[in-house]
């Protein structure tokens, strides 16, 4: 995995339940590349996100949030470092595809998903979407 998929991996495993507390993906090192994708992020200005854009990124946090459930186990129950590994691309590729298919770019989802996280009262907007 190239260290941009790491950064989009642990960035949409956290993002992807950033109005509860965050989780990340079970692994090793897995909090150190959280934190540099969350250093690395641009966050928009909330007040020049749109509503449609706040749909946009309700409809992929909800897709995010399926495609984590569906492939925790296999993360946590992988018998292999490999087959973890491999396990997480694969569930990374499937969140990229997910936030992709909502019309965001991951750049554009990931800043949202920053914003809130920096802002309650955004925060309660992005909420108030679903």
């Amino acid at each position: 995995m190239n260290a941009t998929s790491r950064i989009i991996a642990a960035t949409l495993f956290g993002a992807s339940l950033f109005v509860a507390a965050p989780v990340f993906a079970q692994g090793g090192g897995g909090g150190g590349a959280q934190a540099q994708a969350q250093s690395r992020i641009q966050a928009p200005d909330p007040s020049e996100v749109s509503d449609a854009q706040l749909e946009k990124f309700s409809e992929a946090q909800s897709d995010v949030r399926e495609v984590r459930k569906d492939w925790q186990d296999k993360l946590q129950n992988a018998e292999t470092q490999e087959k973890a590994m491999q396990n997480r691309q694969k569930a990374t590729q499937e969140m990229v595809e997910a936030v992709r298919d909502s019309g965001l770019s991951v750049d554009e989802y990931n800043g949202i998903a920053k914003a809130a996280q920096s802002n309650p009262e955004f925060a309660k907007r992005v909420q108030d979407m679903r």
